[in-house]
């Protein structure tokens, strides 16, 4: 579902969506009445303001069981992308971590980890679970 067919509803429900992947613009997140089980965030949030990357995480954290990011180890440079400071891949560990996620270890020597940072050696991942 896309957001020219979302756009129009005041809320998203599991019928809504059965059998769809789910592409929304940020302005209908408040719409979303479901339960995820993973919230994926690919070098976006690196370009947010703190504050906005705090509203996201206030829906992400009722919504999802885990969070995944992938995002610039020490963010943007200062401007560049239109954000006032740079958010590093830390202060949006410690974010996550207060709305009541735990950072789960990823096996740093996988093939998968390996072709990630040839690819993208100066992004850091995580994966953020709750404890279960």
């Amino acid at each position: 579902m896309d957001y020219r067919e979302a756009r129009s509803k005041a809320k998203l429900s599991p019928s809504d969506i059965e059998g769809k992947i789910l592409v929304i613009p940020p302005w209908l997140v408040p719409a979303l009445d479901l339960e995820f089980d993973l919230f994926w965030n690919s070098a976006s949030f690196q370009e947010m303001e703190g504050e906005v990357v705090d509203n996201y995480l206030e829906y992400v954290s009722r919504t999802s069981n885990a969070v995944f990011i992938n995002t610039l180890t020490h963010g943007h440079r200062k401007g560049l992308g239109g954000q006032r400071e740079p958010i590093a891949f830390e202060e949006l560990a410690r974010k996550i971590s207060t709305k009541g996620y735990h950072q789960r270890p990823l096996v740093d020597d996988c093939a998968e980890m390996a072709a990630f940072r040839s690819v993208l050696p100066r992004h850091s991942v995580g994966l953020f679970a709750r404890q279960s």
